[in-house]
């Protein structure tokens, strides 16, 4: 189990990203529906995390792996930069036969942010490009424009309320404006085409 800075606990167990489930994130399911698990999205909100469990994604914060695994799957892929990384390896594990569990006895404190505190719209940019990365090498061509389409329109869905916050004027607020910008950088790094 993994606490944050805070005490209180950060969500690492996630399915792999798949058409459905980023729709459903994209679309906002897995926030209205969080109970339901066809709707729940990668983040598993059904799911409390406070049993073991046999899981397809752990975030990369934590990890035992077994020695005889690691030699058969290799180690983390240095292509991707910072994020992603702990995605493709979980599926290669997947994709070798091994299991990936979740044991919540085991727990650590996780200070994240720190990496990208300094630049953290550069940072969202990062994780767009690795996720781009990770569905290119697992998914090929196709998968990769099916994850650039459904983050556009994750990003435009989001610009939408949090510019219209914007004219009437609520979008003063620092978090308001942070994610405005945030989405902002992301959907239009999209639309350049930037390949990776």
């Amino acid at each position: 189990m993994v606490l944050g800075r805070d005490g209180l606990l950060q969500r690492t167990c996630r399915r792999l990203p798949r058409v459905w489930n980023m729709t459903c994130e994209t679309l906002g399911l897995d926030r209205l529906f969080p109970q339901w698990p066809l709707f729940s999205g990668r983040e598993m909100r059904h799911w409390k995390q406070d049993t073991q469990a046999e899981v397809e994604v752990l975030s990369g914060c934590f990890w035992m792996a077994r020695r005889s695994a690691v030699e058969k799957v290799g180690g983390l892929d240095e292509r991707f930069f910072l994020y992603a990384e702990d995605i493709d390896w979980c599926k290669r594990f997947h994709d070798s036969g091994w299991k990936v569990c979740f044991f919540p006895e085991a727990q650590a404190t996780h200070f994240g942010g720190g990496s990208s505190a300094n630049a953290p719209l550069q940072y969202s940019i990062e994780m767009v490009r690795a996720n781009l990365m990770y569905w290119k090498k697992h998914h090929g061509t196709s998968g990769r424009i099916a994850y650039r389409c459904l983050a556009m329109m994750y990003h435009f869905v989001r610009l939408m309320p949090l510019s219209i916050m914007r004219v009437i004027g609520l979008g003063d607020r620092p978090v308001v404006r942070h994610k405005f910008r945030e989405n902002f950088v992301c959907f239009r790094w999209l639309l350049a085409g930037k390949s990776v």
